[in-house]
């Protein structure tokens, strides 16, 4: 003998819990709750996946931008493992956002559901006989049957959606495993571009202030422009060195100290000339471009004029002279 107590029999509790809901089939009420919960998580992620926006694409080059910039910080401050739980925090944030959130609605609906049918099938017990009827009760195996075939219609429902998400992030990892020319990093300039918008936060200048720093004995006015348009207008005193063909033998060459004091300006300081300076891009100003590429080799003494002006009212001296009218 065992010495087991009716109390310990498991049909026994199940007939006390039974009792406590009324003598309804507990099992019954857990299966049906999962199928609900099946149903209502895919409908619920449905819903989401096609009234969610999904702008990742137009979110790329500025996420990426930023992650490198946000990494290498905490890579400083932590280390590796810092930024490796970084990096679990951000996946798992980005569970619950946008189109991610209906995946991750549709695979806890059928965790939870799968969670119910196992424990429906553990606690199934035929009902009390009642009025000499015989027990009630729903077949395991019909049981079994319903919830695997609901299961394989929600993993296949998903399995459909995912298929295009799948596909794109193949393609992604495929790019990434691109060759790799060490010549071009990719890492390394967006590191050095975000240090460098830091620094040329401070160093902004107005037209006075631009006109008064390039009188001053020392000073560089660097034109990045290409020769042709520097040649059909400039500020006066300026020197020609097009950004294609900034590199270190030509900055060697042409600016030799890098504590030199260079001042740069660009097409987009000039409104309503765009014979000598054509407007570009707020984002791809050469402005932009050239003072990255001089703090990239070491020039930290940069300023750039900040304003747009109207050519005809500048203060600035150009070569050659502006028509007085």
């Amino acid at each position: 003998m065992t010495g087991m107590t009716p109390d310990a029999d498991p049909h026994s509790i199940a007939r006390t819990l039974q009792a406590q809901v009324g003598g309804a089939p507990l099992h019954k009420r857990i299966f049906y709750a999962g199928v609900i919960v099946l149903i209502g998580g895919l409908i619920g992620a449905a819903l989401i996946y096609v009234f969610s926006s999904d702008d990742a694409a137009g979110r790329a080059g500025s996420e990426i931008f930023n992650r490198q910039h946000h990494e290498f910080q905490i890579e400083r401050i932590g280390g590796k493992m810092m930024v490796y739980m970084v990096r679990f925090n951000e996946w798992f944030f980005s569970l619950w956002q946008g189109r991610q959130l209906a995946y991750t609605v549709g695979v806890l609906s059928i965790v939870i559901a799968l969670a119910c049918f196992w424990f429906a099938d553990l606690v199934s017990v035929p009902l009390p006989q009642r009025c000499g009827r015989r027990p009630q009760k729903l077949s395991n195996v019909r049981m079994r049957v319903i919830a695997m075939n609901t299961v394989r219609a929600a993993i296949l429902m998903i399995a459909t959606a995912a298929v295009p998400a799948f596909a794109q992030t193949i393609q992604q990892q495929q790019i990434q495993q691109a060759p790799v020319n060490p010549a071009i990093d990719m890492a390394g300039f967006l590191r050095v571009s975000q240090r460098a918008a830091v620094h040329r936060e401070s160093r902004r200048v107005s037209e006075d202030e631009f006109a008064r720093m390039s009188r001053e004995p020392g000073t560089i006015v660097l034109d990045a422009r290409s020769r042709e348009k520097y040649d059909e207008l400039h500020i006066r005193q300026a020197i020609n060195l097009s950004f294609p063909d900034i590199a270190i033998e030509s900055l060697k060459k042409t600016i030799p100290d890098k504590k030199a004091r260079i001042l740069i300006y660009c097409n987009n300081n000039f409104r309503n000339a765009e014979g000598p300076f054509p407007s570009k891009l707020p984002s791809a100003s050469l402005n932009l471009s050239t003072y990255i590429a001089l703090y990239n080799y070491g020039y930290r003494n940069v300023y750039e004029l900040r304003d747009t002006l109207e050519l005809s009212a500048s203060r600035l001296e150009f070569e050659p002279p502006l028509a007085k009218k």
